[in-house]
């Protein structure tokens, strides 16, 4: 949070505004949300958090007794119920969401079979306990992480059967893996386009629980081939809008048999962004905020 950045909260507060929303934001403490609620009493302060942790992460427990509602990316009563103990009054599900507009199928050259974005939390996991990240907060907090074990076994085995390419910031062995940095938005758009198939898996599976990476994968015109969530055939139709798996050699059967099909493959990842498109924008996520806020419905 800049100087430039306070005034400017400052100034929203005195708009006197129906709801403050805001996610991680790194500088902003909890301070200067006490002095927004100190300056604009009826506004409900309700934070996003979309990321997935066993334990309540200090983003969220800092501001607990300052928020209205917590909105998270998942429908999982468990998970709900930690933030309740932890002193979040209200919490209720948000999704993410991705842009049409900027997640497209915009032509691209093939630079792989198989595309994967996110880290090896396998190898940060095994720093930890190597003692090799002492003191590293977000390192600690991947001992918790119930995935990684898989996503390892499948990214071994997806190395061997295919041309696989990941994006991941830490973790991933370069002698072993065709792996490279990660990248950000805009930029992630190319990459996602760079292969015909993007694969994820998830490292705390929740009910419901879907990622940015997913709704952006979808939107991008790319076929998600990715590890079952919990109650995901509630949003989701397998081998229509995308197509899931729940082991590894499950994965590899499927990847291969739509690497080898275009036409069915492009039929279903042209069902998946017209799915979000329809459903899962921005403007959708707005007017679910709004419904919120209007009718209560925090929990």
């Amino acid at each position: 949070m800049t100087d430039e950045g306070l005034v400017d909260l400052k100034r929203a507060a005195e708009w006197k505004p129906d709801v403050f929303l805001f996610t991680i934001h790194f500088g902003l403490e909890v301070g200067h949300v006490a002095e927004f609620k100190k300056l604009s009493p009826g506004t409900r302060v309700v934070m996003h958090y979309a990321d997935q942790r066993n334990l309540v992460a200090e983003h969220v427990s800092k501001f607990a007794g300052l928020l209205d509602a917590l909105l998270v990316n998942n429908e999982d009563k468990d998970d709900w119920a930690k933030y309740r103990e932890a002193g979040v009054r209200k919490v209720a599900t948000l999704h993410e969401a991705a842009s049409p507009a900027e997640y497209w199928p915009a032509p691209a050259e093939r630079l792989s079979d198989v595309f994967l974005g996110g880290n090896n939390f396998k190898g940060v996991r095994d720093g930890v306990k190597a003692g090799k990240l002492r003191g590293c907060w977000w390192a600690d907090e991947t001992l918790q992480f119930t995935g990684v074990d898989f996503r390892w076994r499948l990214a071994c085995r997806l190395n061997e059967e295919f041309d696989l390419r990941i994006r991941g910031s830490v973790g991933w062995d370069p002698r072993v893996f065709r792996a490279e940095p990660m990248v950000f938005h805009p930029e992630y758009l190319r990459e996602l386009r760079s292969a015909p198939i993007a694969v994820g898996t998830n490292h705390l599976p929740k009910f419901r629980g879907y990622m940015r990476r997913q709704f952006r994968t979808m939107a991008a015109g790319t076929l998600y081939a990715c590890e079952y969530v919990p109650g995901m055939q509630r949003d989701f139709w397998n081998h229509f809008h995308l197509v899931w798996f729940h082991g590894v050699e499950e994965a590899v059967d499927l990847i291969g048999w739509y690497l080898r099909h275009d036409d069915a493959r492009e039929k279903i990842a042209a069902a998946g962004r017209r799915l979000v498109c329809e459903r899962h924008t921005f403007k959708h996520r707005l007017a679910e905020l709004r419904d919120l806020a209007e009718g209560e419905r925090w929990t």
